[in-house]
């Protein structure tokens, strides 16, 4: 078996970027390390990676680096190829801190299913008699025991590796075309059968460092104005195929019926882009956050009982449920997407105030139309756009949210006692269906009261008629009137 390059401690910086930057930041590390002897003949300088992650049935393992663990650890099954022959290394991943540190020991393919089962390890089951191997391939089985972890999750992709020619303590990797699949039993297949690509066209660039982080490497995190991020191969692809194709009973069942299919499993028949997307499914979903917006603003506009009203406001109640369902279905329970869209809203600005409470829903129909496209889910976002823009129309020509409650506004001077209103409100319920008093204002040393009267006419073209009685009653003078068309923002 060929030396093992593998840095045992180390500290890990990940980045995503994308192919035109890989190719640039090629060239910048080929001035300072020589790239790894198993990609040196191979396209894009990249080899194959194969790893089978094993996890519990509640996906602990999973949960550890979602909650951010300081402490947590992995466990999974690395391999290059299909040879019988051909070595299959369990690893351990620690993270503590800061520090990645990782252990390994090379198997004998025959052995991996015996060791999968729960018997003990023994120096047979090795490539090496190395009795550090041994110690690290018993710690592996103790870990694997203790949480029940059986295989979860099959991660395939293609490393560009750069190693230092003198020694271990500095390495560049780039990995392309991660994809995962859902893997029950130890196959240990390099086909895949229908995967998702985790990361889409993007590369994942990792430094690695053992000591001190090199002067070269801020300069090349500099010069590419390369931004430090997570990329969890194996956490990011179960989230974006779904938790319950890896846990629980749903997870059972398909190892049942993965174990009683005959032969070997079918060649690649495609790949496919996040999980599976059912367009009836997704209209229902926008429909019925539709109608639900409708019942909150119908039940806004029948409870509101303030001076202040805005039509776009109860209008942005019905479009906003819409558009957020939108947003969850193009997260999908993806974190990377999750972050990403927090990172989007976070970055808007905008030198002027929005003054209109539906200027914010047009921002906001933008921005989850603008990331349905970016994360290629391109059937929300054809029909996310055409059902909100037919719901707005809908506002917009049957003027929804507009009231009536009253249409005249009248303003005066009072100069009689108030115990003799009698006869001014007599005479506006004589004209008014509805005579709602808006405003009263009096203070010391002014003689009289001002009023302001919110009126529903009974015709609203006898308005002058009504003006003109007040004028002529005693006690009451500066008499103004304002025809209101509806009710608006005041």
């Amino acid at each position: 078996m060929a030396e093992d390059k593998m840095q045992q401690q180390r500290f890990e910086l990940k980045y995503l970027i994308n192919e035109d930057v890989a190719r640039a930041a090629r060239d910048f590390v080929s001035s300072y390390l020589e790239i790894d002897e198993y990609g040196a003949t191979l396209k894009d300088f990249s080899y194959p990676v194969h790893s089978l992650y094993l996890d519990s049935e509640s996906l602990h393992l999973y949960q550890t680096t979602i909650n951010g663990d300081k402490n947590r650890y992995k466990l999974r099954l690395r391999y290059y190829d299909n040879r019988p022959d051909a070595p299959v290394f369990f690893e351990i991943k620690r993270r503590m801190n800061n520090i990645i540190a990782k252990q390994r020991g090379a198997v004998r393919r025959d052995a991996v299913d015996w060791l999968l089962a729960g018997h003990l390890p023994g120096p047979e089951n090795l490539v090496s008699r190395d009795p550090r191997q041994l110690v690290v391939l018993q710690n592996f089985c103790r870990l694997m025991h203790d949480i029940h972890a059986g295989p979860r999750a099959h991660i395939a992709y293609l490393r560009e590796a750069w190693i230092s020619p003198r020694d271990n303590s500095v390495r560049v990797t780039m990995d392309r075309e991660v994809q995962c699949e859902q893997e029950l039993l130890a196959r240990l297949n390099t086909r895949t059968d229908r995967p998702v690509v985790v990361f889409g066209k993007a590369v994942i660039l990792e430094l690695k460092f053992t000591d001190r982080f090199p002067v070269w490497f801020r300069e090349l995190v500099r010069v590419f104005g390369l931004m430090q991020c997570g990329a969890a191969k194996y956490v990011d692809g179960v989230t974006m195929m779904g938790l319950e194709k890896f846990s629980g009973s749903a997870a059972r069942e398909r190892l049942r019926a993965t174990a009683t299919r005959p032969g070997e499993p079918p060649a690649s028949v495609g790949v496919r882009k996040g999980r599976a997307l059912s367009i009836p499914t997704l209209v229902l979903s926008v429909l019925l956050a539709f109608l639900i917006g409708q019942t909150i603003a119908w039940v806004y506009m029948l409870t509101h009982t303030g001076l202040s009203y805005s039509r776009s406001f109860v209008n942005s109640l019905i479009v906003i449920p819409m558009i957020v369902a939108l947003v969850m279905t193009v997260m999908a329970n993806n974190l990377v997407t999750a972050f990403g869209m927090m990172a989007v809203f976070a970055i808007v600005r905008f030198r002027n105030i929005l003054r209109d409470t539906f200027d914010s829903t047009y921002i906001l129909w933008s921005l989850a139309m603008g990331m349905a496209c970016g994360t290629q889910r391109f059937p929300v976002a054809i029909v996310g756009c055409l059902l909100t823009g037919a719901a707005i129309l809908y506002l917009g020509i049957t003027s929804f949210g507009t009231r009536h409650r009253y249409d005249t506004i009248v303003n005066l001077h009072w100069a009689r006692p108030l115990t003799e209103l009698s006869d001014l409100r007599h005479l506006l319920h004589r004209h008014s269906r509805k005579a709602i008093c808006a405003s009263q204002r009096s203070h010391e040393g002014y003689e009289g009261t001002d009023f302001s009267y919110r009126l529903l006419m009974r015709d609203p073209e006898r308005m002058d008629d009504l003006l003109t009685e007040l004028r002529a009653m005693q006690g009451v003078s500066r008499v103004t009137g304002l025809r209101a068309e509806e009710e608006s923002e005041i």
